[in-house]
């Protein structure tokens, strides 16, 4: 039997299906592990308005599959943020959204899209674990085009 190791940083996401994105009440809990004490620890809800904020509530409704709001919010974050440090982790899951849309129901996302913005990562951030993923996810793209 193979055994898995628990990264040092791991984050779970406990999401209410039908919770309300802005909702802060309703918002996914968040928990980080701590590998030095070997617990969860409760991570704040995001603060809308705010740069981090704003893209923790939009990770969270692409995790919750609402892939039209995930859209629009990370569509939106790019105007507001167009300096963030952040742009990077928003690109790779702003590409998420379409990838994973059109994997849920094909022809609702936009999979030439989301390998344009993948490729720009990998351009851009190259030898980044983000970078890594999506060169991973083009390989899944790819594939989906000979399907």
């Amino acid at each position: 039997m193979e055994r898995h190791l628990v990264p040092a940083v791991a984050i779970l996401f406990i999401a209410a299906p039908l919770a309300p994105a802005q909702d802060s009440e309703s918002y996914a809990e968040r928990s980080e592990f701590d590998p030095e004490t070997g617990e969860w620890i409760s991570i704040a809800p995001p603060i809308p308005g705010t740069e981090d904020g704003d893209l923790e509530l939009a990770r969270s409704t692409l995790a919750r599959g609402e892939y039209k709001t995930a859209r629009k919010m990370f569509k939106q974050w790019f105007k507001d943020f167009p300096e963030s440090n952040r742009w990077q982790e928003a690109l790779f899951y702003s590409a998420d959204t379409e990838y994973s849309a059109e994997n849920a129901k094909p022809r609702d996302g936009d999979l030439m899209k989301a390998y344009r913005w993948y490729e720009e990562l990998i351009e851009g951030w190259a030898g980044t674990e983000l970078a890594n993923r999506a060169m991973r996810r083009e390989l899944l793209i790819a594939e989906m085009f000979l399907f």
